[in-house]
């Protein structure tokens, strides 16, 4: 697959506490698949700002764990995903299908100033 001309998604998002799609509660950060579209997972970012354990999974449609993608000990600060524990030997881009998704899921509630990203590559259909 040549990925130079797919369109590029980077899914930021700030303020844990502003119950949006990709923040729905101030715990978890969550990237889903459309229907109708294909992600390409190449990485991500949490900006953790209160002090928290972080840990980053991908998931089917089913809600099952597929995939981990980083396990961070309490620690505030950028947590690159996937990480050192992970991420060597990982085939990346990371094929993605309808209702899969990429979660962080923080050990306590972040607040305004944390942001997360999820770096994937997008395409139509399957």
């Amino acid at each position: 697959m040549n990925i130079d001309n797919l369109p590029i998604i980077d899914n930021y998002e700030i303020d844990a506490t502003g119950a949006t799609a990709r923040w729905p509660d101030t715990t978890h950060y969550k990237v889903e698949v459309p229907a109708g579209w294909t992600y390409w997972f190449v990485a991500g970012n949490c900006y953790v700002t209160q002090n928290a354990t972080c840990d980053v999974m991908i998931y089917n449609a089913a809600d099952k764990l597929v995939m981990y993608l980083a396990d961070y000990a309490a620690g505030t600060g950028h947590k690159p995903f996937p990480d050192a524990t992970f991420g060597p030997g990982l085939k990346r881009p990371i094929k993605l299908t309808p209702g899969m998704y990429v979660q962080a899921t923080f050990g306590a509630a972040q607040d305004a100033n944390a942001y997360a990203t999820c770096y994937v590559y997008a395409t139509k259909g399957p």
